[in-house]
């Protein structure tokens, strides 16, 4: 969780462009630390939500799909998909 944290705190810090690198490397990392953890509920839900909110706000809907599929969440996407993104979403997950 220290690489995750660090890697957020270094691109706000120094403003890099992380659009992309950070989301896909916090959704590949996430799904190994939520099933290592005793309680990732506790730890790690905020987390899943917050870059799972920033996926889908920066058109990366395959990256938020991926990471609540992982980690058996698929009852957020009702909470987090919007009436603009949901056909998008959709297609995603049919394919």
């Amino acid at each position: 969780m220290c690489s995750i944290l660090c890697t957020v705190t270094t691109c706000t810090v120094y403003n890099v462009l992380c659009v992309s690198t950070v989301p896909r490397r916090l959704c590949s990392q996430l799904p190994d630390m939520w099933n290592s953890s005793t309680s990732p509920e506790e730890t790690l839900l905020g987390l899943v939500r917050d870059i799972c909110v920033y996926c889908l706000q920066h058109s990366a809907e395959a990256e938020a799909c991926d990471l609540l599929m992982e980690i058996e969440r698929v009852e957020f996407f009702i909470e987090l998909v919007s009436e603009d993104i949901y056909e998008r979403v959709c297609l995603y997950l049919t394919r």
